[in-house]
C-alpha cells in the first residue's frame, strides 16, 4: 500500500544524480515503485476541448490512434493519456452529431526523470561496504550511512537531495531536473564533500531531450581536487571533467543511427575519448 521496501543483507546503494552505487551489507529502507508496475511516476498528461453538440472523441498519440470516446455537450478533458517517454504530439479528432469535425493538437514531453507533482521517492542505507565482489567472500570494509530524498515540486521540476557519509569523509549534494517542453529536461546538481585530505565540489549540467526523429543530449560534470564522494578508491582518479554528447536520427523503415562522444579529462593521467557511432534496422 505504501511502496516501501525493507531490504536486510546484501544490497545497493542508491546513488542519487551524481553519485556512485556501491555494494554493501546492512539495511536499507525506501520507496519501490516497482511493487506496483502499473503506477506511472512521472507526471501524467492530459489535454482539454469543448464540444458544441454530443460528439465522439478520438485521440492520436504521434499519429497513433490509442482511444476513442463519447463525450456530452461541453468542455471535456482527457487526462492520463498512455504516453512513453519522449516527446510528440497529442492530437484530438472531435466529430459531432452532424458529422463536423474539429482538431486539436497540443504536444507533449515526458520524462521518468521527472517525478509528478507531491510525488516523493527516498532511500536510505546503513551498513558495511561490500570490497572485492566476485573474487572475495564476506569481504566488508568501512561503515557507511546515506540517504536519498526526491521530491515532484511540480509537473516541471523534480528536486533532489543527496548525502553520504563514510569513515572519514562526508558529501552532500542538492539539485534537479527541469522540463521545459519546447526542449526537453535540464539537470543541475552541486556537491560539497569534506575528508581529512581536504575538501571539493562537483558541480553537473545536463540536457536531453528525446523525440522523434531527431534526439540529443549532452551533460558536463566539473570536480576539484579535493573532491571524494563513496565509491571512489582513488581520489585523485576521479576525473576534473567528464563530457559527453550523443545524437540519433530514427527512420520509419530504414532503420535508426546515432553517434555518441565521450571525454574525461584527470590531473595525474592520460585524459580518456571515446567516439562510437551505431546503425540499427528490423529485419523482419
Amino acid at each position: 500500500g505504501k511502496m516501501q521496501t525493507l531490504h536486510l543483507g546484501d544490497a545497493v546503494s542508491t546513488p542519487g544524480s551524481w553519485g556512485q552505487a556501491v555494494r554493501f551489507g546492512g539495511i536499507q529502507f525506501g520507496t519501490n515503485y516497482g511493487t506496483q508496475p502499473g503506477f506511472l511516476t512521472y507526471p501524467p498528461q492530459s489535454i482539454a476541448g469543448e464540444a458544441v453538440l454530443p460528439s465522439t472523441v478520438a485521440v492520436f498519440i504521434n499519429n497513433a490512434l490509442v482511444s476513442r470516446q463519447s463525450v456530452p455537450p461541453g468542455p471535456f478533458s482527457i487526462s492520463n493519456l498512455p504516453i512513453i517517454s519522449g516527446g510528440g504530439d497529442v492530437r484530438l479528432v472531435v466529430r459531432d452529431l452532424l458529422g463536423r469535425e474539429q482538431v486539436i493538437t497540443r504536444p507533449f514531453y515526458a520524462s521518468q526523470a521527472l517525478l509528478r507533482a507531491g510525488l516523493v521517492d527516498f532511500s536510505t542505507e546503513l551498513g558495511f561496504v561490500r570490497n572485492n565482489f566476485g573474487i572475495k567472500s564476506n569481504d566488508y570494509g568501512n561503515w557507511l550511512t546515506s540517504a536519498t530524498f526526491r521530491r515532484g515540486m511540480s509537473d516541471h521540476f523534480t528536486g533532489e537531495v543527496h548525502g553520504e557519509v563514510m569513515q572519514g569523509q562526508t558529501t552532500l549534494g542538492f539539485g534537479g531536473d527541469y522540463l521545459i517542453p519546447e526542449l526537453g529536461v535540464i539537470s543541475s546538481y552541486l556537491a560539497k564533500s569534506h575528508s581529512k585530505s581536504g575538501n571539493g565540489s562537483l558541480m553537473l549540467l545536463g540536457l536531453e531531450r528525446q523525440a522523434y526523429p531527431w534526439s540529443f543530449g549532452a551533460h558536463m560534470q566539473w570536480a576539484s581536487s579535493g573532491f571524494t564522494q563513496v565509491g571512489l578508491v582513488q581520489p585523485l582518479s576521479f576525473p576534473a571533467q567528464t563530457s559527453s554528447y550523443n545524437l540519433s536520427y530514427a527512420g520509419n523503415s530504414k532503420g535508426s543511427i546515432g553517434i555518441a562522444y565521450v571525454s574525461q579529462h584527470f590531473r595525474n593521467q592520460a585524459d580518456t575519448r571515446i567516439a562510437t557511432l551505431g546503425y540499427s534496422a528490423s529485419l523482419g
